[in-house]
């Protein structure tokens, strides 16, 4: 199946035999190494079961101690590993084992870029993506054609399909818009530009390179192999393991030690919240959702409230006619108000996952998952809303569903 994401894995894949960075022959790739813009770049940005999250920000910590130049934050246990590295590192810089004349290994080892919350930016982003909505409606003089909710929700959908864009929140998690960083798991200990090469190549030969790795490795951290000053928690590591749950004691949550690793989607549960609601506890997602598709249109009008329609009278002459364009209708039924939505989630959604699904299976899907609402919707709306969505997201398969799980070795084929 043809996919945005497959797409773009094959760009990456081209791009990577035409242009290689720099070889690593000379250290064990996969045990030092994590390639988040090649084979796992949604890591941390789902969970186990494919479904976009983002972090609990109660649970961030600073990585850095009170004399470093940047204050940054991570995830706790990521926060508490690094400056374990920290520590060890800078205790071999004091007593000799590191080559003073490094060029980017001193006698510091600080991180400079760390977790920033993206909660805001998604709403900074809809603003964005409004504005030129708007600027596309009047370049192809369509207010005019624009004359109902409806119709203007077909010209949205519309135009997040050309501009490949977003418009849920999930979709703004998976995109480009959102760093890495902001998982919480990642840390830079040096502000470069990733795309210079040669910068890449310096780095990754210094002289203190090699101990740097070893130490990073210790401390649970791989390196990201395309920004080698980027250092990745690895959440199945047992220093990480250890550390999760001597951290989670504090807030009366346990962690089963016999079966961590095979029970990695607890983490998620416990430190990220699906942004996909596909549980009652994010069913605020999908009421976002509708409130900025009714918000989008309620501006619209506001800025073109009237159709102008041209006619000519009995003589001839020419008479404008305005014609105001209909308010959000109105649902007399809770229930078909939320069927409403749903299908224009499901739409929205495919569009955001660019899976190229034929109109046969995908009305299938759609109507499968409306079916499960029908059968919950008199017991519990919201309960019956967010299993409609987990069963359209499994069905079309989301990120982790279409390939490998991102834990289990991938290849997740998307965005970085």
């Amino acid at each position: 199946m043809t996919s945005k994401y497959k797409n773009i894995f094959d760009k990456r894949k081209q791009l990577k035999e035409v242009n290689p960075i720099v070889e690593l022959d000379s250290f064990n790739f996969e045990k030092f190494y994590i390639d988040s813009w090649y084979n796992k770049p949604f890591y941390g940005k789902v969970d186990t079961s494919g479904f976009p999250i983002i972090l609990r920000e109660q649970r961030i910590k600073f990585a850095t101690v009170g004399t470093d130049l940047f204050q940054v934050q991570a995830v706790d246990f990521v926060a508490d590993l690094f400056k374990n590295a920290k520590k060890e590192y800078e205790s071999f810089y004091r007593s000799g084992f590191l080559n003073k004349k490094s060029t980017f290994f001193k006698e510091r080892l600080s991180a400079v870029k760390g977790f920033t919350t993206s909660r805001e930016t998604y709403l900074i982003k809809l603003k964005s993506i409004y504005a030129d909505l708007i600027s596309n409606i009047q370049e192809n003089q369509n207010t005019n054609k624009i004359s109902d909710y409806h119709t203007f929700l077909e010209t949205v959908k519309n135009f997040i399909f050309e501009k490949d864009l977003y418009l849920t929140r999930a979709g703004f998690v998976e995109s480009n818009d959102v760093s890495p960083l902001n998982t919480g798991l990642m840390l830079d200990i040096y502000d470069g530009n990733a795309s210079d090469t040669s910068l890449k190549e310096k780095f990754y030969k210094d002289i203190n390179y090699p101990a740097f790795l070893e130490i990073c490795l210790k401390n649970g951290f791989l390196i990201n192999r395309e920004i080698p000053w980027r250092i990745v928690c690895d959440i199945r590591q047992k220093k990480v393991e250890e550390k999760i749950i001597e951290l989670n004691q504090n807030y009366n949550i346990n962690f089963d030690r016999e079966d961590f690793r095979d029970n990695l989607q607890k983490i998620f549960d416990v430190y990220y919240e699906s942004v996909l609601p596909v549980e009652e506890k994010y069913f605020d997602y999908f009421k976002e959702f509708m409130t900025v598709l009714e918000g989008f249109y309620k501006s619209y009008i506001f800025q073109f409230p009237s159709d102008k329609i041209f006619e000519l009278n009995e003589c001839d002459n020419a008479k404008i006619n305005l014609i105001p364009k209909k308010s959000i209708p109105r649902f007399e039924d809770l229930d078909d108000m939320y069927r409403f939505y749903l299908k224009l989630y499901f739409d929205f959604r495919k569009i955001e996952i660019r899976d190229n699904i034929d109109d046969k299976n995908f009305d299938y899907i759609s109507a499968i998952s409306i079916s499960k609402f029908n059968q919950l919707v008199k017991n519990n709306f919201k309960d019956a809303v967010c299993q409609a969505i987990k069963t359209f997201s499994v069905n079309l398969t989301t990120l982790t569903y279409r390939e490998k799980s991102i834990i289990e070795g991938g290849p997740i084929k998307g965005p970085a």
